[in-house]
């Protein structure tokens, strides 16, 4: 149990000191540390609130139970990270949608724990009920684990000792002229991420370096591969991007963890020749799945979001 002497500290911290402690008692990946974090998640909500000294007493017993469940038989023998729902493995009741959405985040480092194959078309097959217009479905996804995952890599490193820079994308990922707000927010997350690091501006190999970890997946060991069809307009591209979403969500209900990746954008190429994808797909993205690497101090970053009146208007009166 963590152990602090100030009067108030954030749920975060307390979660997270509780992690370290629990580290010193269990592996790193085993099945009952994951299963504990998963209970400790739910059970003590994930709002940055503060916790007080008359919270204190409570959840030392919650934390004690997740302990205790965790040790349950049922789960001693599981063998390394328990894949499937987090709920259905903790005995939990399922992951509320506002849990989800407060814990996803783009992950920058992975474990190299592996998921099943299984897994990762259930999730996607989940995702598929996301909103489309006219119920045009306009996304296709191509799913890569193990090897298959490995040679893509592979390729891509090959073709990256050629052209470092990569291939002109199939359409803008930003705009080319993009104005304010917007290319100060693009700005300051950049800078906020590699601060995490201690990666200043001036270093801009060590930058590219990390930057590069995007086309290794960035240690993930699945990832999928996004397409849409070029006939497809703005209309489309929304669907497609709450299908991303409905992939997202799910993930952290499984206990995994994501990142969205356009970057693969530039290897179009090579990823058409490798995945025989046919001319009519429009290569959109990739997205990077597995587990965290809580340690890497790339994932400490939040990015930031406006304050409400900067995007929301309210009207109640005719």
């Amino acid at each position: 149990m963590p152990a602090t002497n100030d009067p108030v500290i954030s749920r975060w911290a307390y979660i997270h000191e509780a992690v370290d402690a629990l580290g010193l008692l269990y592996p790193s990946g085993s099945a009952q540390l994951r299963l504990i974090i998963e209970i400790l998640r739910k059970t003590l909500n994930l709002e940055d609130r503060p916790v007080r000294h008359s919270d204190r007493a409570k959840l030392h017993r919650l934390f004690n139970a997740a302990v205790d469940a965790a040790e349950a038989p049922q789960f001693a023998s599981c063998p390394g990270p328990c894949n499937g729902p987090a709920s259905a493995i903790a005995g939990t009741s399922a992951m509320k949608v506002s849990e989800a959405l407060a814990t996803r985040k783009t992950v920058r480092a992975f474990k190299s724990d592996p998921v099943p194959t299984k897994t990762l078309v259930e999730i996607i097959e989940k995702a598929a009920r996301a909103p489309s217009g006219g119920n045009l479905q306009p996304w296709k996804t191509y799913v890569l684990n193990g090897a298959a995952r490995d040679e893509l890599v592979r390729r891509t490193a090959e073709e990256r000792a050629k052209n470092p820079r990569g291939e002109m994308p199939e359409y803008h990922i930003y705009p080319p002229e993009l104005t304010e707000p917007f290319s100060t927010r693009r700005f300051r997350v950049g800078e906020m991420m590699y601060a995490t690091m201690n990666i200043p501006r001036e270093d801009k190999k060590a930058r590219l370096a990390f930057f590069s970890g995007n086309w290794n997946f960035f240690g993930a060991p699945a990832g999928f591969i996004f397409t849409v069809d070029r006939q497809m307009q703005q209309g489309q591209w929304s669907d497609v991007g709450m299908f991303l979403q409905s992939i997202m969500l799910l993930a952290r209900e499984y206990g995994l963890d994501t990142c969205p990746q356009e970057a693969w954008a530039v290897w179009h190429r090579v990823i058409r020749e490798y995945l025989s994808i046919p001319q009519n797909e429009m290569i959109f993205c990739g997205m990077a799945i597995g587990y965290a690497d809580n340690e890497h101090p790339v994932n400490s970053l939040v990015s930031e979001r406006a304050p409400l009146d900067e995007y929301v208007t309210v009207k109640e009166d005719a």
